[in-house]
């Protein structure tokens, strides 16, 4: 009898649950002879425990469709009337789909290795926690001696001094000691009243280009008392191929005189 009973309660749930077979309220089924033994159960007989079967079995198909709609809904397609197995699996794959989401949500951005300094992390379209490849090169100072070049690696620099001072000054030592360099030596005597500005013009020749000028030495200033010597003092001036112009100014009372040696650098 036992055989039978698990026979007869095996086919009624499989029915239920996979559509083999419908069973109704109207269904009458006809249990003789037949003892059913469950101590979970509150039916006293066994039209009671296949109603109960029943109720329960409608229960488990309804929460699957409930399953089944959420998941397709959410994205995975899914019946009613699939198994277990693949419910489960479909869980799995709208986990994987949700994550995902997640994950691609968050590449924002459009920076790259390179531009990123190393030991630092960053994201974008391509992927999150990208790792940066720039090289953080600290401070760069340069100051080169003569003309040369430097070629600077790609980096990240916090900043520093480049100086030509050096490489200015050894390149003009080098021009004005040149063969190619020449020196022209102009004199001018000044002879002045006190307070009177005058400008003298001295005419140059042979000056295809000039390098530099420069007032060398003063002598011979008269006239002069307090503490503003020499009384004949440089205004300005200015050189060109042809002519030395230098502008003086006496800021004495009395008149004097002085010699002014000014040195021209041409070629």
């Amino acid at each position: 009898m036992k055989h039978i009973k698990d026979l007869m309660i095996g086919f009624i749930i499989g029915g239920i649950l996979f559509g083999i077979i419908g069973v109704s309220a109207a269904a009458k089924l006809e249990a003789i002879g037949v003892t059913y033994e469950n101590e979970a159960t509150s039916a006293t007989n066994v039209e009671e425990a296949l109603d109960e079967l029943i109720t329960k079995a409608n229960e488990i198909q309804a929460g699957r469709s409930l399953i089944a709609n959420t998941l397709t809904s959410e994205g995975v397609t899914t019946s009613g009337t699939d198994s277990w197995n693949t419910m489960a699996t479909n869980i799995n794959a709208l986990a994987t789909l949700k994550y995902n989401a997640g994950v691609s949500a968050t590449k924002v951005g459009t920076a790259t290795s390179s531009q990123v300094l190393t030991g630092y992390t960053f994201t974008n379209s391509s992927g999150v926690g990208l790792s940066g490849g720039m090289a953080n090169r600290g401070a760069l100072n340069w100051s080169p001696s003569k003309s040369t070049s430097y070629t600077v690696p790609a980096g990240y620099y916090s900043g520093g001094t480049i100086s030509t001072s050096n490489a200015y000054t050894a390149g003009y030592n080098a021009g004005v000691s040149s063969s190619a360099v020449k020196t022209k030596t102009v004199t001018q005597y000044v002879s002045m009243s006190g307070g009177q500005t005058t400008t003298i013009n001295t005419t140059l020749s042979g000056i295809s280009k000039i390098i530099g000028f420069g007032a060398q030495s003063s002598t011979g200033a008269t006239g002069t008392t307090g503490s503003d010597n020499p009384a004949i003092q440089i205004v300005s001036s200015s050189c060109t191929t042809t002519q030395l112009s230098v502008t003086y100014n006496h800021q004495k009372v009395q008149s004097s005189s002085t010699t002014y040696t000014w040195v021209i650098y041409y070629q």
